[in-house]
């Protein structure tokens, strides 16, 4: 540490101190480079301004700490960052000059302040801040002098996080037991690389068609993470093991402090939180919420039959089935129906979709939370939603008012309100994009559509849109079943990486090794189309192979996961698709229209890049 005076007037020093830097000899640069981290500067101002004719100061005016050694502002004045110290107005020179050391001659003494910037000892500048700088301030002079130590122990500990970060890299890269799993050599140094593909929601075409066909079922993916694609080694993470969700959940909290079904980590908390919302899910519930879901369906008819009406026969199937879902989810689900069906375009489904990537891009690169705020609408939409709740039907037996109930015991507002967004999000994104495929896959597909219609009309002979096909009927329906469970195979929830599960110690699956900490991900879609277990017709739509059991293959259909941690929602989201598709089978003709974007994004749920699909529609009558 060193103590040096720097001469400048006093209304450039005022400048360094509103923006924290200190330039000397008119932004010259040798003065700078003498300065080091933690060196001491004292201003010594002749005058207020630089003109001869100002204000005389003769004083000392003001003492501040190098904060950094790095000049800054080429090619302009050069500059160095300086925390300055609260003293006081200033001190005139002929107050300290008889015990100042380094002025030798006090009658000559200001031909030294002709320089910029020069050194002075200790002592000096003990005198010179003990008369600037308040008492208390003074009997801690350590305080000053700490910050050199600062630096020095945050750049002890750079140097041993540096030294521990190659050595974490190297070790999992090359001498880790997963070194023997394949996969992306440059992969298992970090997982930057697999994050990194994730951003335009595209990376699930990269593990299909490329990890996989290369690397096989079991492929690492990141230096503590391995994908998988092979049932028995799934039904062991998922069933046997019961493995626990790995930290990457906590990322996807819209509220990273407040844990929800979804996303919480603890077994314990997951149990009691499933437990409050269980009944909201349960078939006899389900049972009673039918006329609600009808009645959501409805205004959808009678948009198609306005539109047929008059000749508008070009309809995006995907968003209205969209739209309709969110109306079911709001009557069925928060007490009253969001009416986007009969409103039109609602900026909540574009909301979101933003959400959801804010959330996978926290996911990916945490640090990135404070450049990447959320938007408020959702937090806002729900807030409203609950209060208008509570004002008008705090009785109303549906999963929110189970939230509600639960609020007044064992949950806080705050944790309400989260918990409601996730099945807001989860349950209204997952049901309408399965319901939305499965129209789009028989409507590309009129055989099978024929076949199901067949099958529609003969257990429901008349059609009326005062009473819909009961769902009581519908489920026992083999081909409507088999069409859907044929869109799940083809179209599941997750069509990217999937769960990741973590082991809690080191642990054997399979016929591999995996060490505490590892990243067990669980890849539903690869399973799903893999023809080692489906034949020769994955990729087909084959709604029949689901007509004989036999050739179901065994473990390797998992829509809504499996275990403890599998969807709650399941059966509301089968009751939804049955009674959607069913209804719209039997009330109108459908035709494809050719050569339209079917590209899928998935980030964290699927849905259609271009949130349309086009069909043409007419009506059965």
């Amino acid at each position: 540490m060193k103590f040096w005076i720097g001469v400048v007037s006093n209304d450039h020093v005022k400048i360094g101190i509103k923006e924290g830097f200190a330039q000397f000899g008119h932004g010259k640069l040798s003065p700078i480079k003498r300065l080091g981290n933690g060196d001491i500067i004292i201003y010594y101002s002749p005058r207020e301004e630089m003109n001869v004719k100002s204000l005389a100061i003769k004083g000392f005016t003001a003492i501040g700490v190098v904060e950094g050694k790095i000049p800054y502002n080429p090619p302009g004045p050069a500059r160095v960052k300086v925390k300055y110290l609260k003293t006081k107005k200033y001190l005139h020179i002929h107050d300290v000059l008889d015990n100042l050391t380094f002025i030798k001659n006090k009658k000559r003494w200001g031909i030294l302040f002709r320089r910029s910037l020069f050194e002075i000892n200790k002592q000096d500048f003990m005198l010179i801040l003990k008369n600037m700088v308040d008492e208390e301030i003074y009997k801690q002079p350590k305080m000053l002098f700490s910050l050199q130590d600062v630096f020095l122990y945050i750049e002890l500990f750079i140097l041993a996080y540096t030294i521990k970060f190659f050595y974490d890299v190297i070790y999992l890269a090359y001498f880790s037991p997963l070194r023997m799993i394949p996969g992306p050599k440059h992969f298992a140094l970090t997982k930057y690389f697999v994050s990194k593909k994730h951003t335009n929601g595209m990376r699930w075409k990269w593990l299909q068609y490329e990890l996989f066909p290369e690397y096989g079922p079991v492929v690492r993916i990141a230096p503590q993470a391995v994908i998988i694609a092979d049932p028995d080694m799934i039904k062991e993470i998922l069933v046997i093991k019961d493995l626990p969700k790995n930290q990457k959940y906590d990322q996807l909290r819209t509220n990273l402090s407040i844990p929800t079904l979804l996303t919480t980590r603890d077994k314990t908390f997951h149990r009691k939180r499933r437990q409050i919302v269980a009944p909201a899910f349960s078939f006899k519930y389900l049972n009673s919420i039918e006329p609600l879901i009808h009645n959501c369906v409805k205004p959808l008819l009678i948009k198609f039959d306005e539109m047929v009406d008059q000749n508008q026969n070009i309809v995006n199937i995907y968003e209205m089935i969209h739209y309709c879902v969110l109306d079911i989810t709001g009557e069925t689900i928060f007490g009253g129906s969001f009416r986007f069906i009969e409103t039109g375009n609602h900026p909540l489904p574009h909301k979101i979709f933003q959400e959801l990537r804010r959330m996978i891009k926290l996911g990916m690169f945490p640090f990135l939370k404070p450049f990447i705020k959320q938007d408020p609408y959702i937090l806002n939409f729900m807030t409203s939603l609950i209060k208008n709740r509570r004002q008008e039907d705090p009785e109303r037996k549906d999963l929110l008012g189970m939230l509600l109930n639960a609020s007044e015991r064992s949950m806080s507002d705050i944790e309400l309100h989260y918990q409601a967004i996730e099945f807001l999000i989860a349950g209204s994104d997952t049901s309408s994009f399965s319901s939305a495929m499965t129209m789009i896959k028989l409507i590309q597909n009129p055989d099978k559509l024929d076949t199901l219609f067949k099958e529609i009309d003969e257990s429901f002979p008349e059609f009326n849109i005062d009473k819909l096909p009961s769902h009581d009927k519908l489920k026992h329906l083999p081909y409507l079943n088999a069409v859907i469970n044929e869109t799940l195979r083809l179209h599941p929830i997750n069509y990217d990486i999937g769960p990741g599960r973590i082991t809690i110690e080191d642990t054997i699956i399979g016929d591999y090794f995996f060490p505490k900490g590892t990243t067990l991900a669980v890849n539903a879609y690869r399973l799903h189309h893999s023809s080692k277990y489906w034949g020769d017709d994955v990729e087909e739509f084959v709604p029949e192979r689901w007509l004989n059991p036999e050739r179901i293959p065994k473990d390797c259909f998992l829509p809504f996961s499996a275990g403890t941690r599998n969807c709650i929602g399941q059966n509301f989201a089968m009751m939804v698709i049955r009674i959607i598709v069913a209804t719209l089978i039997q009330k109108y003709k459908f035709e494809d229209i050719l050569n339209q974007d079917m590209d899928i994004v998935h980030y964290l749920t699927p849905s259609l890049k271009t949130k349309q699909y086009n069909v043409k529609i007419y009506s059965r009558n």
